[in-house]
Order: structure tokens, then sequence, then C-alpha cells
């Protein structure tokens, strides 16, 4: 990487240099004091010179060393992982289950019955009777006087203004349309269809009954009949319809609007003003006197025997099965499963990452000097003698150049 670094920069002051040195010698600094006007340099005195027309420009072939990137392959050794797989032996456990009868002792319980007494109490209805006063009421008509109001109808004649309508009638003139048929003749194209005798050759399935000789279980030769279907060809004519068109004049009937005047009957309605008269009947109100009967209730009151049940509780004795469990024990044999522990030999496969060498080719970049000819521009001086060298250039002297 520091090789490529460092040819890099090389390469850039290498091509720096040559353009430096190329715009000197075509006059690129005169404005500084070139070749041709006043030279004015920080390595000798400035000399008076008569400035002359610029001289012609030559070209000279000069060799330059140019830097070339070039990929170059190498062998490199890198350490590559690689994984193996190998068989390790181990140690392991297992549990491996035994089943031991035992004798244990076992508890249940035997459902006993028994009387056992016990008191309850029953509630007992008993009917009483009783003597109680009892109200009650007795409906009293009574003619009571009452005003009432009455509508009373009253019919009176008046005279009014009655609007009647009489109808009138007067002819209209109007406008209107008629359609007029009328016969034209039109040319118009007729498809027709013409049946063409035409023979086709079909395949047809018959059945036909063939002698198959056969053996049977004994040995013996059976000839017996088979049906088979065989295709026989037949020829039979079918009419093919063919498309003729022609052409054909019609009678083609059209309506023709024709504008036609008429007049009309139009009735109008002229209303008319009349006196009448007419019954008019009003509600007058009238106050009249009457009776009604009225009900009073009147409360009296009477002793009645009623019967009351009342609820007597009577404590009664009696009996009732109870159960109850009574343990026992008894001997049962039961399966117990216990664990042994035993310890085993096995093998597994376990990976290992092995560091290995390798050889690969890896491309990287190279400079390569590389000589090529350019043409460079000079500057001849012939107009003029400075009584000094003419030296321009950086101050640093590495890239002065001096015109002689």
């Amino acid at each position: 990487m520091n090789r490529m670094i460092v040819s890099a920069v090389l390469s850039l002051v290498a091509l720096v240099s040559l353009t430096l040195d190329s715009q000197a010698r075509c006059g690129k600094f005169r404005q500084y004091g070139g070749c041709g006007g006043a030279v004015v340099a920080d390595c000798a005195p400035v000399a008076t010179v008569v400035p002359v027309a610029p001289a012609p420009v030559q070209y000279v072939e000069q060799k330059v060393i140019q830097y070339k990137q070039v990929m170059v392959e190498k062998d490199v050794d890198v350490v590559v992982c690689k994984q193996v797989n190998k068989a390790v032996p181990y140690a392991y456990q297992v549990r491996v289950p035994i089943t031991v009868q035992e004798t244990r002792k076992e508890t249940f319980f035997t459902r006993v019955e028994k009387q056992v007494p016990y008191t309850y109490s029953v509630c007992v209805p008993t009917t009483v009777q009783e003597t109680r006063k009892e109200t009650f009421f007795t409906r009293v008509e009574k003619q009571v006087p009452y005003t009432y109001t009455v509508c009373v109808p009253i019919t009176v004649q008046e005279t009014r203004k009655q609007t009647f309508f009489t109808r009138v009638e007067k002819q209209v003139p109007y406008t209107y349309t008629v359609m007029v048929p009328k016969t034209i003749q039109k040319t118009v194209q007729v498809t027709s269809f013409q049946c063409v005798p035409e023979t086709v050759t079909v395949q047809t399935p018959v059945c036909q009954t063939v002698p198959v000789t056969c053996t049977d279980a004994c040995g013996n030769c059976v000839t017996y009949c088979q049906r088979v279907t065989v295709m026989v060809p037949c020829t039979r004519t079918v009419m093919k319809q063919i498309p003729i068109v022609k052409s054909v004049v019609v009678n083609q009937v059209i309506c023709e609007p024709v504008v036609q005047q008429g007049t009309r009957v139009v009735c109008e309605m002229v209303p008319q003003v009349r006196d009448v008269v007419v019954n008019v009947c009003r509600t007058e109100m009238k106050t009249m006197q009457g009776t009604r009967v009225v009900c009073d209730l009147v409360p009296q009151v009477r002793d009645v025997v009623v019967n009351v049940c009342r609820i007597d509780t009577k404590v009664m004795q009696g009996t009732r099965v109870v159960c109850e469990m009574v343990p026992q024990v008894r001997d049962v044999v039961v399966n117990v499963c216990s664990f042994k522990v035993e310890q085993r030999q096995g093998t597994q496969m376990v990976c290992e990452m092995v560091r290995e060498v390798v050889k690969q080719k890896v491309q990287y970049c190279q400079m390569v000097p590389v000589e090529v000819v350019v043409r460079v521009p000079v500057c001849t001086t012939t107009s003029y003698a400075p009584s000094y060298d003419c030296c321009y250039g950086t101050s640093g002297g590495r890239f002065r150049r001096c015109c002689h």
C-alpha cells in the first residue's frame, strides 16, 4: 500500500515538472519576465532591454519518464481455517427403571347403615268458626232535577251570488303533418343457397359373427361364435349448400311528411254570475229542564260467621337410616418402580477448526516507469542581448529555466 502511494506521488511530481517546463518555454510566464520582454528573476540583476517582436517558437523532441499502472499477480500465503470432524469417546449415566412388588397396608372404608331415632315438628292446620262484623252497601235510587242545553236547527233562506260557466264553440285554424306513403325501387343483394350433391366416404362400424376355436379345461377343441365390430367404408351422397349472391330490384315504401292546413272546433268556458236563493241551516242553543235517576250506595253493618284456618305446631318422634363409614385395613401387593443409575460409554462427533496455510493469487497495482518522447517548445532570443543571464522560475530553484 505504501509503495503504491509513493509511486502515485512521484508520478504527480513528474507531470507538474513537465507542465511547468512547457509553460516556461512557450512564454506562459511572460507576465513575470519571460524571454520575449523584460526579464525579472531572483537569481540575477535586471538589465535594460529594448522591446522587439517575439521570436518564432521551435519544438525539440525530449525523452520523458512516465509511470504506468500495471496489475501484477503474485502468490500470497493465507491462513485458512478448516473444519475437521472426529469421534471422541465420552461417558454418560442412564437411569434404568426397575419394577419391584411390595406388600403394603391399605385402609378402605365400608358403609354401615343403622336406625337412629330423631324428633321433628309438623305444622297441623286447624279450622275454627268466628263471628265478625261485615259492612255492605245497598243501592238507593232517587229522582234529581237537572238543566241541559239542546242545539235546535233553524233553516233560513238567503240570496247569494252564483258563478256558472257556459260553453262556447268556435272554429280555429291549425297546421298538421301527414305522412304520405311512396313506393320506390331499390337494388339489394340477396343471398340464396343452392344444393349440390357430393359423394362422401365414411367408416361405419358393422357387427359381425366370427367363429373362434379354443381349448376347454378337458383339452377338447371347442368352436364358438364371437361378435366382432369391423369398420366398413360406406359411400353416401350429401347435399352441400353453396351460397349464391345476386342483385334483386325490390319495391320499398317510404313515408314523406306533408304539411296541411285545417280547422278544428275549440270549446271555451265563459263565466256568468246570477242570483240564487239557498236554504241555510243554523244552530241555536236552547236551555231545557229535566229529571234523572241517581243511585246512592248506603253502608250497612251485619254479623257473619267465617271459618278461620290456624296452623298448630306438633312435635313427633321417628327413626331414620344413617350411613357411617367404618375404616378397615387389608394387605395389597403393589408394583413399585425405582430407578438405577448405570454408567455407559459412547462416542460423539466433535468439530475442530484447524489452521492451514494456502497459496492464493492476489492482484495489486504497480507503477512501472515508461520512457516517452514528447515535443517541447523552445524560445529563441536573437533580437536583444541582455548584459546578464535571464533566469525565471520559482524561488526554490527546482524548476528554474534560463534563456541563452
